[in-house]
């Protein structure tokens, strides 16, 4: 702030006053308000008569017309009271840009008292800062153990949510609890983000607990605090009732063991043999105990490559079964998979492993015909099998024979003609009817004597 001293001619000579200009803000954006105000000391009263006060504004610096500077306007009917004065003008009316301004008292002498010359910018206005803040909020609020008895340790917890922030995560917070007005724990939780996850906190000070209904009151606050758009979310209450303290007795109590009800797996058979390219099933039996009654999934692992394993019930409530078929490709590799039926229900998980072994598939026929030993022992094989079968054969096998005899009977070998043949010097055998010379003694096919 600068001061200057000037004296008013043709006043008293205790008319002496400083006179002051402040412009505010300097530089001002351009959609501020500029205020010109000052101070006339105590020194100046009383005013005399005719007495004004002014500032003149000028586009440029010096406060001097000409040159670089253009007197823009002076103001008039500036308020005053008391030795205080002052004036404002949007920063939009003038425009971006340097400037210059001086106040002055004008009274009825010819030299009027200055105030030094000061300069103000105006600059285009700046968007508003970002504002970083987050919406916390208290979701719920409980304690451990929900039915406590006097003189129990009580731990104290509630849920917080981030419900909206312009803030990047992680952030903290600080929560705390009361029991009634008392402050029991608190703390600064790191929350992990993102805005809408809710997290669960349990502060690290128990509460003794006392007979009586009490109320618990848990609190969020941010960090820096008063970045917090809607702190009506931020407190959380509930009731409870602290029961008074079991007596002991001095009489043992016995414990009583609850049975878990769970279930079993099994499979039938638990181990099967099967050739490329074919099909085998396995029966999957899932049987409950102890009254379990909840849904079982199943589902198999561990098959060869390319295989398909179906189950039949893929899911049920047990006791029931479940029938898996297994169907291989016509390349499946050979040699022993274990393959492991899994059950899960109930937060419960059990297995049961079944082996399958694959062989090569048999190498297929590509000759219809059968030899002569194949064919024999084919019949063997079939009249082993029938005995009136064998015993058909034997009796048409006589039918045969005596057919034959029963037809030589009656067609008997034709006589050869005795005496000399046609040609001179051939004789007919008498047995086989063969012509033979005459000079031969004995037939020269059958060996009879002529």
């Amino acid at each position: 702030m600068l001061t200057i001293t000037g004296t008013a001619f043709l006043l008293p000579a205790y008319a002496t006053a400083s006179l002051t200009l402040v412009i505010t803000p300097n530089p001002a954006p351009l959609n501020a308000n500029i205020v010109f105000s000052g101070v006339l000391p105590s020194s100046f009263i009383p005013v005399p008569p005719g007495i004004e006060i002014k500032v003149e504004v000028f586009k440029g610096a010096g406060c001097a017309a000409g040159g670089a500077a253009s007197l823009l306007g002076a103001t008039a009917e500036i308020t005053y009271t008391t030795g205080h004065y002052s004036w404002s003008i949007p920063a939009s009316d003038i425009g971006v840009g340097s400037y210059s301004a001086v106040a002055f008292v004008s009274v009825l002498t010819p030299q009027p008292i200055r105030a030094p010359c000061e300069s103000l910018s105006i600059v285009p206005a700046l968007p508003p800062p970002a504002i970083k803040e987050t919406d916390w909020a208290i979701a719920d609020v409980g304690i451990t153990p929900k039915h406590p008895q006097a003189g129990d340790p009580v731990t104290l917890g509630a849920v917080l949510v981030a419900l909206s922030s312009t803030i990047s995560f992680p952030q903290s917070a600080q929560v705390a609890c009361f029991i009634g007005t008392t402050l029991v724990s608190g703390g600064v939780v790191n929350y992990p983000g993102p805005a809408g996850v809710l997290m669960t906190v349990t502060l690290p000070t128990p509460w003794i607990a006392t007979p009586g209904t009490h109320k618990l009151t848990c609190v969020v606050t941010t960090i820096p605090a008063g970045l917090n758009p809607n702190p009506t979310h931020n407190i959380m209450s509930t009731t409870f009732t602290v029961a008074p303290a079991v007596q002991s007795t001095t009489q043992a109590e016995s414990t009583i063991t609850q049975p878990v009800a769970d279930f079993t797996i099994s499979t039938t058979p638990t181990s099967q043999t099967v050739l490329q390219g074919q099909t085998v099933s396995y029966s999957v039996n899932v049987t409950a105990f102890n009254g379990f009654n909840s849904l079982v999934s199943l589902s198999v692992s561990g098959l060869p490559s390319g295989a398909n394993g179906v189950l039949s019930s893929p899911s049920g409530t047990p006791d029931f079964t479940s029938t898996l078929t297994v169907t291989l490709p016509g390349n499946a590799s050979t040699g022993s998979y274990t393959l492991t039926v899994t059950g899960s229900g109930a937060g419960a998980t059990h297995i049961a492993n079944l082996v399958l072994t694959v062989n090569a598939a048999a190498t297929t026929q590509t000759s219809t015909s059968l030899s002569s030993t194949e064919a024999s022992s084919g019949l063997m094989s079939v009249l082993g099998q029938d005995q009136f079968l064998i015993l058909g054969a034997v009796v048409l096998l006589a039918a045969v024979v005596i057919a034959v005899a029963l037809l030589s009977r009656r067609n008997p070998a034709p006589t050869p003609p005795t005496g000399t043949g046609a040609a001179t010097g051939m004789v007919y055998c008498a047995k086989c009817g063969t012509q033979n010379p005459t000079a031969n003694s004995f037939c020269a096919k059958c060996g009879t004597k002529l």
